[in-house]
């Protein structure tokens, strides 16, 4: 900031209007402090004095609290920074101030300005003027006994900041201030309550009197202060109790204190704050006060003393919290009996919360597993003890005792199910012990409370036991037999019944969160014990047994749809039983009840109704329209009796009473899940009675909705104080809201919550359901929604008006109670009508329902106003007419214009906000300007704050609805949010709130144009900044939380803008907040920042450090120093418990991961692996080793003990070890790490790593850290956490794909994973263990099947170990039937088994590819040495169990048969199901097969091909057992047929299946499995009996093609369709070996017609083309239809056509070229011109330039070509000669496209090398007629002409060697005329070739192919021609020589030339003397040459023989001088 000081402007400054000189301050203060943090110090100091002055100057400007503070601030930075010599004159100057008699308004805010900079000076420097300190403090108390609330909270601040910077030096006015504490701390003002709270805390950690002497005051004025107290209150007071029971137990020693005074031992400790739960209110304010207190006062200080108890924990840390645990636990939960605690059960209720907060924030926060563990222990001994207790006090008259201690069995339970639930299956150690062996046992605790007479103790103890199911499901078994049994021994103790029933509906419920279930048996089982309770003709217990009867059978509706369908004809009979069938009866039931009767008659048939809702909810499918029809029987009469219940509870006891409201309240709940149209005749009962229910007719008491404040809108909190539902003491401040029964939620209420409670709808551990009370007005008044859309009109509106009635008719707070009643009922109407798109009615409904919205808009209570604000935007959506809109508007505009009343203008306000928001800007957008302009003026008004806040949230709420029409407005709404951020008191925090809500909207009304640049958009864009640091600054949490949303709104649109180097750091510190709402807020901000800029979030968050000081070693800012932020992210997850802030981690772990891991994988991999290794009683490292770089990261000499051991932290405060969700997210780090770093090749070459490290250069490979890997997966896989397994075996399935192929540098021929053979087969070992759960045991032989087949293991022992693991799990395949004892359901075995066949085909698939490989000699085996050493490959250790395998996937195939048959026709399956499942499991079972089949379908295609089919026929016993199949049924060949159908079958159904599309997985096994299965000669002659089988084959296959753009699948569809061509042809020759005439044979028959769905060959073509066309779209023929279907399909391919893509193109033309044999000569014909069009156009198109691999398609063609010119059919007499035509077409069409040459090139498309090829194959293989016809042969020989003219030497040497070919043709009918026409050409090659004096190679090479051409001309002609012959080429050969002086000049080509011809002339001459000699004889000149040519040649010879000579001898033999010593055998080195 050094560029420059800017002093204040005074005249400008001056000349401003008052409402802007603040903002002018603001902005000048905010750029002074930047400048003096940034100048240097001797910048400062001479403009030091200028600064002081102008700063005091501001002290009696009219300026908010937030600029005085900003002037503190730079007050105390330029004495910081700067010279303190005037340091004691601005606090004199201050001090003098405060000391001013004058109360003028200008006085009293400098007076305010003095406190607050008295404030800020001592904070920053107070020890440097000590002795100032009496004086200031004395004129701050002075200055307290007459300053407003707002100066007393300054000073109180301005107090907190004295003592906690000066400490122990403050002692002298410790006296003075405490008395000022204990006045204060009792104010009206809550502002001044808290302030001076934060005082006596700041004291209190220095003031040793405060809990020594005075500690009984301070606990005593603490439970004053709770009283009336606000949650900021309660907060500080639990701090400061927290701080005073901690300092009493802290070592510390005590300062000024007398020696005599004894120290608080912990017990006296805890008996002081257990007092605070018997404290009642004392009432200390007049009830008329304006500032009078409301709400009970005894729960405002149970829930501080319980916050209190909290705050004293986290203060004395875990390890103190672990040595006291037992004491805390016992004291904790036994102030829960204490009888003063609760004068009633809602109060106990009440009480029970706040003891659970405590026990949760304590054990399930501040401790580890292992430490939980004993605590969970220790709650079992006190519930069993107490149980005991309590049992015997059961018969006895203690009853408050009795009670006290059953409310100590609900929390015990309560808390153990808890913690046991959060452990999961690491508590399986426990719960197994304690359930089998030793006393105090979890069972034996549980059966002592079954038998006690208190519902909640055995609902609790029956959620306990539902707690430990889910937790560990293996147990879930065990404890249902448990229970069945003890229910079957105590049938006679009705508690027992009722219990025991209530645990098994536990458990049965928790069936449905565990994934493994039970065995269907079970379920059976307890179904049978429920009808047996209900249908048992014995009066012994009636009562409980109809009650845990209908509970159990309630519970069984979780099981879904597949079980209860088996029993819905018993259900059915159950439910009519329950209820009257007919009105006789219901009539002679009512004349013969009497009060117990019709008690047990409406329990249970509350209980029926329960069950039926359960039945619709969990199986709506079965809830048909007959089964709806047989249950409404029973629902009508439940509905017709509610008008007599009333008269029920006249006439009987009050028990009735609750009888009959849980009745109702079941009706109510059931029906709200059946269609209004079932019951519609119904509708007018229902409506009154409903009416009647929540109108609170026949209610005396005033009971409310707990509904109203849900429906209101989740932005209306603001306005309502329910953010208390976002702190972490939810828990128990939700007891604390008005009109609401939250907080009072209990397990007694309602007995169906133990099962059907769902854990996702709440964030509660436990369930809470409402008082019944409260609960039967809910439900009825969410059932009246629905009733009232489809009542007429005429019933609306007598609905309304009598709403209106029954207001006016009641009075005081019952018309308020009915009041929120009916509203909450009109607002979920208006719900349902607006979700339904239905209108509210006409005139005359709307008129009732708008009186009725407009009178409560003026409404006392907040609540109902914002109700009506929301009913009367929600009226306006659902009329949705323009007029309505307008006329509420304008009549919202009078009222708020001609009122005063602050309670109308904010109901009407809020209505104008709603209008806005449910209406939207366009419906609205006419009136804008007019609401803008009053809600800004109200806004303004600072005579009332809760106008202005209601003002500002309407007009958030318009801004954030108006979107772009708000736009013009956004300037001058934003000036006025400014100037209300800097006037406003810094008290009013919900105007603050709602300034941050209109910013926030005002951010997102500019939004992208915040990025521009331009002065206006700048303007904005710094407004909104400034705001938000006005924010940011305020000291309330709830502000704070405001500033950062805007600034991640800022920070979306105009990211780079938003300064992170400074906003970072604050939102990092923010982490440990103690505010829920501030760490969201500071998470999900940073969540933002790192998906766009991670790498500099988190090189700003380690700044944090030294951007914000902290003393506190526990808080982020520290942490992040000393651990990064990542690892203070992983910290968090241990302790949140809010699910979205932890989902919000995880993304910011995620994405800074992900972009910082590749390049920083040591520390990444590190610290997850630390995570992991993590021991419970060390806290995770915080700083990773420097030598953890090392490769070899197993820590030599060192222990993961001592890793962990370094920590920067206190030791009483060490963090807990990480807890296994945790270690699971790291587990997914890791693998997201290997996923990411899997994409870049550098990771994964070890070659490249390796030279680096040697090279000693920084570098990070992911291969690099593979034992860091292993030891992750290892560590995860091997823990005692199911789910922690689960994803280790997924882990290091992962490495071994990624790294099974990386070779190992330092030894060749190996894999760098052999090495840690040992620990993979550890990891895999303990999953196969008898106790293991079948999921674990799945994932491992998923991971043993890829380790076998990875090809890591050489060594047969290596092999075997892993493979023996497999062959153990083969136990596991016994029949389903015989299994006993099972302890999960036949779906998890199910998952078990087929996870081991799945395991052992994909072994055997591999095994036999490499087989297959080891067979064909090609590529590596991982088995190769041990196939050469003579030991067993994998095949070997497979084939002994081959048979026990084989016959379990013909199993599993079969029951997969099963499974895909239609709905209609699973009425036929078998009784018993299948062989790895039964009907009950069926669908559950349908993943499994789903997933495990298609290898299973490979692995039995590849063993029936090898011989499988041989073991069916030979052996099918061996079969037919398995497959339940009957003996007389068991035929071998049909058997072997069936099977072969059954593969076949399933194959073809999953590939033609359009029901979902098959992963590629499947698809191709599918084809392999098919591709197998016609590999067997049998097998081809089954498909081919059926011709319209294999066509129907080969559309699937064509359908593949078409939808498949995979190449590998694609080339598989081809080797199916080569199998399926070589079947036909196979059957073809069988069929013409038998018959006579064989002209008709064969694909076409007589006429030759080849149509599409009747002829195997076009469905053949079909195929082939369809994958040329994809290829080779140019292939499509230019006649064609454009349009056509296969014309689109392929208009749109790459370009280039790839190597695999070729080679797809080559099985292609190969096939086509085969089609010809299957058919007959006919249908030949009819096929013969596509195929070769197809093949020559693939050839032409091969030399475009789009063919990478163009040689390929060149042979393949030339292959086809020649099997075509090998077919039989050219024999045939008929159609030879058309087949000749054709041929001679196809060369005549390659041979067009000859002639158009360009530029010397042959074609333009192939190559002129290929072109020779082709028409060479032509020449050589085909019929002889094709190419003698003259035009072709003379255009043939056109090709070789104008190729040999070609100037390019390489052209003609391709030529030469083609013709080379022709030439040697045995056919002189073929060859001759080609040697006479172009051997000419071939004579002038040779001599142009001397003319032209080679230069090259090159040009050699053809010359050489002339001549060699000629001399095998010679040796084919006769001695005739040859003579001729010979005076051609001797005189070209001879002047091909070269002279003896050319040989100096001459290249090396043309030497070579010449040495190559005389070569030839030598023997020539001894060949054929006679002619050579007559040739030499005529022609001297030649004779002349050659002989020179000789003789030179002799010569050369001779030199270079000399010359070789001499340089192999030396040139003396002997020594001149002769050596004494012989050195001949000396060797150097």
């Amino acid at each position: 900031m050094e560029r420059g000081f800017l002093p204040l402007n005074k005249k400008e400054y001056e000349n401003l209007p008052g409402e802007k000189r603040s903002s002018y301050a603001c902005q000048w203060l905010q750029n002074l402090h930047q400048w003096l943090i940034a100048a240097p110090k001797a910048n400062i100091k001479p403009k030091q004095k200028e600064i002081v002055e102008t700063l005091q100057s501001l002290f009696t400007e009219p300026v908010g609290q937030p600029v005085l503070h900003l002037l503190g601030k730079c007050l105390a930075t330029v004495y910081s920074v700067g010279d303190t010599s005037r340091l004691l004159e601005s606090i004199n100057y201050c001090v003098d101030i405060m000391r001013l008699k004058d109360d003028s308004t200008n006085i009293l805010g400098s007076k305010l300005a003095a406190v607050i900079c008295i404030g800020c000076l001592y904070e920053k420097m107070g020890k440097m003027f000590g002795f100032t300190l009496n004086d200031a403090v004395q004129s701050l108390l002075r200055y307290l006994k007459v300053a407003e609330a707002e100066g007393r909270r300054e000073v109180m601040v301005a107090l907190e900041k004295i003592l906690s910077d000066l400490g122990a030096s403050a002692s002298s006015v410790y006296k003075d201030i405490y008395k000022a504490i204990k006045y204060y701390a009792c104010d009206r003002a809550l502002i001044v309550r808290a302030a001076s709270i934060n005082v006596a805390i700041a004291m209190a950690k220095e003031a040793p009197f405060l809990y020594t002497t005075e500690l009984d005051n301070m606990v005593s004025l603490c439970f004053r202060v709770l009283e009336g107290s606000n949650y900021d209150v309660r907060c500080a007071v639990a701090e400061l109790l927290g701080q005073l029971a901690a300092m009493t137990q802290h070592m510390a020693p005590i300062r000024s204190v007398s020696t005599k005074t004894k120290r608080a031992s912990l017990d006296d400790v805890l008996n002081l704050l257990s007092a605070g739960f018997m404290k009642t209110g004392t009432g200390f304010l007049k009830s008329g006060s304006s500032e009078s207190l409301k709400g009970n006062t005894a729960s405002e200080v149970r829930v501080g003393v319980a916050q209190g108890y909290v705050a004293f924990f986290k203060l004395m840390g875990r390890r103190w919290i672990e040595q006291n645990m037992s004491k805390i636990i016992n004291h904790v939960i036994e102030i829960v009996s204490m009888p003063k605690a609760a004068s009633s059960h809602v109060q106990a209720v009440y009480l029970r919360q706040c003891i659970l907060f405590i026990l949760r924030n304590v054990l399930n926060k501040m401790l580890g597993e292992s430490s939980q563990l004993v605590a969970v222990r220790e709650l079992f001994n006190i519930i069993f003890k107490k149980a005991n207790s309590a049992l015997s006090l059961s018969d006895s008259d203690s009853g408050s005792e009795f009670i006290g201690l059953s409310h100590v069995l609900v929390c015990g339970l309560l808390e153990v199910g808890n913690l046991i639930q959060s452990l999961g299956t690491i508590s399986n150690p426990f719960l197994t012990e304690s359930t089998n062996t030793g006393s105090n046992t979890v069972l034996e605790s549980i059966s002592s409370v079954m038998l006690l007479p208190n519902a909640g103790a055995r609902l609790a103890a029956a959620w306990c036991l539902r707690c430990i199911a889910i937790a560990s499901p293996s147990q879930l078994t065990p404890l249902l037999d448990w229970s069945m049994t003890k229910l079957k021994e105590l049938k006679s103790s009705p508690e027992a019944v009722i219990g025991y029933a209530h645990i098994l509906a536990a458990l049965v419920g928790a069936v449905s969160h565990c994934p493994l279930g039970i065995p269907s048996a079970k379920g059976r089982d307890v179904f049978l014990l429920a009808k047996d309770l209900l249908t048992t003709q014995n009066n012994e217990n009636i009562h409980q047994r109809l009650l845990g009867g209908w509970a159990i059978v309630g519970a069984l509706m979780t099981l879904g749809t597949p079980f209860i369908r088996l029993h819905l004809s018993d259900l059915i009979t159950l439910w009519s039983k329950a209820f009257p069938k007919s009105d006789k009866e219901a009539e002679e039931e009512k004349s013969r009840g009497n009060a117990a009767s019709w008690l047990i008659i409406l329990e249970s048939r509350a209980g029926a109704l329960c069950a039926i809702r359960n039945f619709i909810h969990y199986c709506g499918d079965l809830f048909t329209e007959t089964i709806s029809g047989q249950l409404m029987v029973g629902i009508e009469y439940a509905v017709t009796s509610l008008r007599s219940l009333s008269t029920l509870v006249k006439n009987y006891t009050v028990q009735m009473k609750a009888a009959t409201a849980m009745f109702r309240l079941r009706l109510y709940q059931t029906l709200h899940l059946i269609k209004p149209v079932v019951y519609e005749s119904l509708l007018r009962i229902l409506a009154e009675q409903l009416v009647h229910e929540f109108t609170l007719s026949d209610n005396h008491s005033n009971t409310t909705t707990s509904l109203l404040r849900n429906m209101c809108h989740k932005d209306d909190t603001i306005i309502l104080g329910y953010w208390l539902a976002d702190t972490d003491s939810k828990a128990v401040e939700d007891q604390l809201q008005p009109n609401s029964a939250s907080g009072s939620g209990a397990l007694e209420h309602d007995p169906a919550c133990v099962y059907s409670y769902q854990e996702n709808t709440t964030n509660m551990p436990t369930p809470g359901p409402l008082p019944l009370g409260v609960a039967v007005i809910d439900s009825a008044i969410t059932l009246f929604g629905v009733v009232f859309v489809n009542v007429t009109e005429k019933q609306r509106v007598q609905l309304l008006e009598h709403f209106s009635t029954c207001i006016k008719q009641s009075k005081s707070s019952r018309q308020q109670a009915v009041q929120i009643n009916i509203f909450t009922a009109f607002l979920t109407t208006l719900k349902v009508l607006s979700e339904d798109k239905k209108g509210l009615g006409q005139e005359d409904v709307r008129t009732p329902a708008y009186n009725l919205i407009m009178s409560t808009l003026v409404n006392p209570d907040s609540l109902l106003r914002c109700a009506a604000g929301e009913a009367l935007g929600r009226m306006a959506q659902v009329v949705g007419f323009p007029a309505f809109v307008a006329q509420t508007a304008q009549n919202c505009f009078d009222n708020l214009k001609s009122t005063r009343n602050g309670i109308s203008r904010t109901g009407h306000s809020l209505a104008l906000g709603c209008l806005h928001r449910y209406v939207g800007g366009m419906g609205s957008g006419h009136h804008l300007k007019t609401s803008i302009s009053i809600l800004t003026a109200l806004a303004q008004d600072t005579s009332s704050t809760l106008v202005q806040v209601w003002a500002l949230h309407a007009l958030a709420l318009i801004a954030d609805s108006g979107g772009p029409m708000f736009r013009s407005y956004v300037e001058p709404t934003l000036n006025m949010v400014r100037l209300l951020l800097l006037s406003t008191s810094l008290a009013d925090v919900e105007v603050y709130q709602c300034l941050g809500k209109c910013l926030a909207a005002m951010i997102t009304t500019v939004g992208p144009e915040l990025q521009d640049t331009s002065s206006s958009i700048t303007k904005v864009r710094d407004a909104c900044f400034a705001g938000c640091v006005i924010m940011q600054e305020h000291p309330h949490a709830l502000v704070k939380f405001e500033a950062i949303n805007c600034f991640q709104q800022l920070h979306m649109f105009a990211s780079k803008h938003v300064d992170l180097a400074s906003l970072v750091p604050r939102l990092c510190s923010t982490l440990s907040s103690p505010h829920l709402q501030l760490r969201r807020a500071a998470v999900s901000c940073l969540r933002q920042f790192t998906q766009r800029e991670a790498q500099q979030v988190c090189v700003y968050a380690k700044t944090v450090s030294n951007t914000i000081k902290s003393d506190d070693k526990t808080s982020s800012a520290y942490l992040i120093g000393q651990k990064g932020l990542e690892g203070v992210l992983f910290g968090m997850l241990d302790n949140e418990f809010d699910p979205q802030l932890i989902t919000d981690i995880k993304d910011i772990l995620v994405s800074i991961l992900i972009t910082l891991a590749p390049t920083n994988l040591s520390h990444w991999l590190y610290l997850c692996r630390d995570i992991l290794s993590a021991s419970g009683n060390a806290p995770l490292a915080s700083k990773l080793s420097n030598q953890d770089n090392d490769d070899d990261d197993d820590g030599e000499g060192t222990t993961d003990d001592a890793k962990f051991a370094v920590s920067s932290e206190p030791e009483s405060h060490a963090a807990v070890a990480p807890r296994w969700p945790t270690r699971v997210f790291a587990l997914e780090c890791t693998r997201k790490i290997m996923d990411t770093c899997a994409e870049i090749t550098e990771h994964l070459d070890m070659t490249l790593a390796h030279q680096m490290k040697q090279e000693k250069r920084s570098v990070d490979y992911l291969v690099m850290h593979i034992s860091t890997l292993i030891r992750i997966s290892f560590i995860a896989a091997t823990s005692n956490a199911d789910q922690l397994r689960l994803a280790g075996l997924d882990s290091l399935q992962e490495v071994i794909r990624i790294f099974a192929t990386i070779p190992d540098v330092e030894f060749p021929g190996h894999v760098i994973l052999e090495q840690y053979q040992a620990q993979v087969g550890a990891a895999l070992r303990p999953a196969f263990s008898s106790d293991t759960p079948p999921d674990v045991t799945a994932m491992a032989c998923e991971v043993c099947s890829s380790w076998l087949g990875s090809g890591v293991l050489r060594d047969v022992n290596d092999l075997r170990r892993v493979q023996q693991l497999l062959v153990a799990s083969l136990g596991k395949l016994r029949f389903i039937k015989d299994d006993s004892g099972q302890t999960y359901s036949e779906s998890a075995s199910t998952m078990e088994k087929l996870a081991v066949l799945n395991a052992w085909a994909e072994v055997y698939i591999i095994a036999m590819r490499q087989e297959s490989i080891d067979a064909d000699g090609e590529g590596f085996s991982a088995n190769s040495d041990a196939n050469l050493s003579g030991e067993p490959s994998l095949i070997h250790l497979v084939q002994p169990d081959l048979i026990t395998l084989s016959k379990n996937w013909l199993a599993v195939l079969r029951d997969c048969a099963l499974l895909s048959l239609p709905s209609q026709l699973l009425m036929h399956l078998p009784s018993s199901g299948g062989v790895f499942f039964n009907l009950s499991s069926m669908e559950a079972t349908r993943p499994h097969y789903r997933r495990a089949w298609p290898p299973i379908l490979h692995a039995t295609a590849l063993w029936l091909n090898n011989g499988g089919f041989h073991n069916l026929e030979k052996e099918p016993e061996i079969f037919t057992a398995v497959l339940n199949i009957r003996g007389d049924a068991a035929d071998p060949k049909k058997f072997k047929n069936d099977q072969f159908n059954l593969l076949f079958g399933l194959c073809i159904e999953a590939l033609c299946s359009a029901k979902t599309v098959q992963d590629p997985r499947t698809v191709a096994a599918c084809l392999n499995a098919i591709y197998n299965l016609l590999d067997s000669k049998w097998t081809r002659e089954v498909v081919t009996q059926d011709v319209m089988l294999v066509i129907e084959l080969l559309n699937v296959i064509h359908r593949l093609l078409l939808m498949r753009e995979n190449l590998g699948t694609q080339v598989l569809v081809l080797e199916v369709v080569t199998q399926t061509v070589k079947s036909v042809r196979e059957k073809l020759e069988r069929e013409k070996s038998l018959a006579n005439s064989k002209d008709s044979l064969g694909e076409g028959g007589d006429t030759g017609d080849i149509l599409p769905g009747r002829n195997v060959a076009y469905a053949i073509m079909e195929a082939c083309v369809c994958v040329l066309l994809r290829q080779i779209p140019s292939l499509n023929p230019p006649d064609g239809t454009p349009n056509s279907a296969v014309s689109q399909q392929y208009q749109s391919k790459p370009s280039v056509l790839t190597e695999n893509g070729t080679k797809l193109v080559c099985v292609a033309i190969g096939i086509l070229a085969s089609i010809p044999d299957i058919c007959s000569p006919a249908g030949s014909l009819t096929v013969l011109p596509t195929i070769l069009y197809l093949t020559i156009g693939a050839l032409t198109e091969s030399g475009c330039g789009r063919v990478i691999t163009p040689d390929l398609i060149v042979s393949s063609v030339l292959q086809a070509l020649c099997r075509l010119f090998s077919s039989y059919h050219l024999q045939d007499v008929e159609i030879g000669d058309e087949w000749i035509r054709l041929f001679q077409s196809s060369l005549a069409t390659l041979l067009h496209v000859t002639n158009k040459q360009n530029h010397g090139q042959v074609m333009a498309g192939l190559s002129n090398n290929n072109l020779l090829q082709c028409l060479a194959t032509f020449i050589l293989y085909g019929p002889k007629a094709v190419t003698l016809t003259e035009s072709l042969h003379k255009d043939c020989t056109s090709v070789f002409e104008t190729s040999l003219k070609q100037s390019d030497p390489q052209t003609k040497l391709q030529c030469l060697q083609v013709l080379s070919k022709i030439f040697q043709c045995t056919d002189e009918e073929i060859a001759v005329p080609y040697i006479r026409i172009l051997a000419p050409h071939v004579i002038m090659i040779i001599h142009e070739s001397k003319n032209q004096k080679l230069q090259n190679e090159l040009q050699l090479k053809v010359c050489s192919e002339a001549i060699i051409i000629f001399i095998q001309l010679l040796e084919q002609t006769d001695e005739i021609s040859r003579s001729h012959l010979l005076v051609l080429l001797i005189p070209v050969l001879i002047d091909c020589l070269l002279d003896a002086n050319e040989f100096s000049k001459a290249t090396s080509a043309a030497v070579s030339l010449h040495d190559y011809s005389l070569s030839q002339l030598m023997n020539i001459g001894p060949k054929h003397p006679q002619a050579f000699k007559a040739i030499m004889a005529n022609s001297p000149n030649l004779k002349q040459r050659l002989e020179s040519a000789i003789k030179h040649k002799q010569s050369r010879t001779a030199k270079k023989q000399s010359t070789a000579t001499a340089r192999a001898s030396p040139i003396s033999t002997t020594p001149t001088i002769q050596l004494k010593m012989d050195f001949s055998n000396f060797k150097g080195k």
